[in-house]
């Protein structure tokens, strides 16, 4: 099993568990051809450079070449071990799932709730029904 971890913006981040390296898949579904691809030294990746000139491999050296890299991973088992204590391996996508949802809204602390409230205070026609929120949110 493998993990792979891609930084999509500034602060966004998304990880996906791949049973194995798929080149075809990896590139339509992950990566374009000119994106700047920076990875460590795994041999696995090594038939991607065909694919994606701006490749560069670069050896872990215990971590000090990725290192916020390696701190997301951490801090992703630290969450998962503190808050779960033990998962499934068939859950584990959906953990991972759940663990960069919370990451990438860190910053964003309104809740759902308070979001919901505001547009329906924003709605100006009155209180809404139940019924009326579910057409206005589709």
């Amino acid at each position: 099993m493998s993990l792979l971890l891609c930084k999509l913006y500034s602060n966004s981040r998304k990880m996906r568990i791949l049973k194995e390296l798929d080149r075809q898949a990896f590139k339509v579904r992950y990566i374009k051809n000119d994106a700047k691809v920076l990875a460590d030294g795994w041999t696995g990746y090594m038939p991607l450079r065909n694919d994606y000139p701006g490749m560069r491999q670069t050896l872990s050296d215990k971590g000090k070449n990725f290192k916020m890299l390696h701190i997301q991973i951490r801090n992703f088992k630290n969450w998962l071990r503190g808050l779960h204590s033990w998962c499934d391996r068939e859950y584990l996508q959906k953990y991972i799932d759940e663990y960069f949802f919370r990451y990438n809204r860190r910053n964003h602390r309104g809740s759902i709730l308070d979001k919901i409230i505001g547009r329906c205070m924003s709605h100006g026609h009155g209180p809404l029904s139940f019924k009326q929120i579910r057409i206005l949110a589709t």
